[in-house]
């Protein structure tokens, strides 16, 4: 485990909403891996046989280490280390397949007992995707539509000016555009602010971790440190940490009610989506390397729903 002084600390615990106290996290989902006694003895064996010949002993031709001086030397903390990377893998697949789980995250291991001769025990935590209660989200969406109605009016009045040395006055329009992007805004808003949807706690550890990862990507590309930024904005490490998780928590209620929304109206990426999108892109070579690029696909897939649930809500 990396030990940085610049790492986020999470900020997950005690999440409340604005309203009535209720939590916007929920509970992790974990399962219980039991690696019988009969597998761990033969991993362990395997794995100090196979590090045996690969360290080197004062006193002992290379290849040629006694196990037990090996193990010794090695540690058995090292051993079991390495049992675990072997065993756990299978494990934990059939794990979730008896328990029906089905991880949105990579799970976090904690073991629970490891002695050499008896079961080990591990326990694996993840977040699965939540259940989104939407009923009558068409009405959250009215009333979204309602609102920016109303900003938009208050925008236009207090948008009139004065033309220098005259009485006449010009109103700054929004261009249709912008007064989409205010509508959806809005729209969002009221979602979120009615259907209260809970965040997995590990769901939101892991993708501010990923905000911040990226941020700092952005920062190296820009020769300017973590401490430097902190400074720059007579910020800490700990007001940035909490800054990063109520934006991805936001960003992620969104996804969630959106997502919901896609499934009960039965709304999906088709093929056909994908190629007109790719028919968009002049360079050919970089559109054949992008059709086959997995993460990319999936990218891609998730924007293109994304935004056919957003094109159905503006028709509401």
């Amino acid at each position: 485990m990396a030990k940085q002084s610049s790492q986020p600390k999470s900020q997950t615990s005690g999440q409340k909403s604005q309203k009535g106290g209720v939590s916007l996290l929920s509970p992790n989902s974990k399962v219980s891996i039991t690696l019988p006694k009969k597998a761990v003895a033969s991993s362990y064996q395997k794995n100090l046989e196979k590090l045996a010949k690969q360290i080197k002993v004062a006193g002992f031709r290379p290849g040629k280490v006694p196990a037990k001086v090996a193990e010794e030397q090695l540690g058995q903390a090292h051993l079991i280390e390495h049992v675990l990377d072997e065993l756990l893998p299978e494990a934990y697949r059939q794990a979730l397949k008896n328990s029906k789980k089905t991880p949105i995250t990579q799970p976090e291991f904690r073991v629970i007992a490891a002695k050499l001769g008896e079961d080990w025990v591990v326990e694996a935590t993840f977040a699965e995707l939540p259940t989104v209660k939407i009923n009558q989200y068409q009405r959250h969406v009215k009333a979204g539509k309602q609102s920016a109605k109303k900003a938009l009016t208050k925008r236009l009045k207090t948008a009139k000016t004065k033309k220098a040395g005259s009485q006449d006055t010009v109103v700054t329009q929004l261009t249709p555009e912008e007064e989409k992007e205010l509508n959806l805004q809005h729209i969002f808003r009221q979602l979120v602010l009615e259907l209260k949807p809970q965040v997995p706690e590990m769901l939101l550890k892991h993708e501010t971790q990923h905000e911040f990862e990226h941020l700092v990507g952005q920062l190296k590309q820009l020769n300017i440190t973590v401490d430097d930024y902190l400074k720059r904005r007579n910020s800490t490490m700990e007001q940035l940490s909490q800054e990063l998780a109520v934006q991805t928590l936001n960003r992620l209620q969104l996804d969630l009610v959106l997502g919901a929304i896609a499934r009960q109206e039965k709304l999906t990426v088709m093929d056909q989506d994908k190629e007109n999108y790719f028919s968009q892109l002049k360079d050919e070579k970089q559109r054949e390397q992008l059709k086959k690029d997995a993460h990319y696909l999936g990218h891609l897939e998730t924007n293109l729903l994304k935004q056919k649930v957003v094109n159905y809500l503006l028709t509401l």
